[in-house]
């Protein structure tokens, strides 16, 4: 197995689990916050697809994000430019979207960094980039760590952190 393959395992594992994770949410659950000023899962779900779909189409690969390209954000109803970045607690309570749907376009982003990731070579890594926001990242295989898989592991333990507080609990070999 070569460093590439690796990342692609890692990220599929992520997408894998999240999709299981949130797939069955009732709107209840998904909206539900334990503090005024806390995240909910739909947020969490919201953020972490956005932002991964702003990483790899917008800054890796060099297109609209796939948000843009696909009118998703016409179907799910918000600004063509929503991360979920910044958001006010009100803008997170307020925060809503059909499941189905948006887990659509979470498959859709999914599929497009799979494509990436699966046109790499190791050495390809190593390329730097240009991340303004990320003004610490210095090439690919940093923002592939650093915002797909570690900030998508750290926002799916908090979904799980979530349900967990609404009393699911987490089987082994689910």
């Amino acid at each position: 197995m070569n460093l590439v393959d690796f990342v692609r395992m890692a990220v599929d594992a992520l997408h894998n689990h999240l999709r299981d994770d949130v797939k069955e949410l009732t709107p209840e659950q998904l909206s539900y916050r334990p503090a005024p000023a806390g995240n909910n899962i739909a947020f969490l779900l919201f953020h972490q697809v956005r932002v991964e779909d702003q990483i790899v189409s917008g800054l890796l690969r060099g297109a609209p994000p796939v948000w843009v390209q696909e009118k998703w954000h016409e179907k799910l109803g918000f600004d063509p430019q929503v991360l979920g970045i910044g958001f006010t607690p009100e803008q997170v309570a307020d925060l809503s979207y059909p499941l189905d749907e948006f887990l659509r376009y979470a498959d859709k982003v999914w599929e497009s960094t799979s494509e990436y990731l699966g046109g790499l070579k190791d050495e390809d890594l190593a390329g730097e980039v240009n991340a303004p926001m990320l003004p610490e990242i210095k090439d690919v295989a940093g923002l592939i760590y650093g915002v797909v898989i570690a900030h998508g592991w750290w926002h799916t333990g908090e979904i799980l952190y979530l349900k967990g507080l609404q009393g699911w609990r987490y089987q082994i070999g689910r």
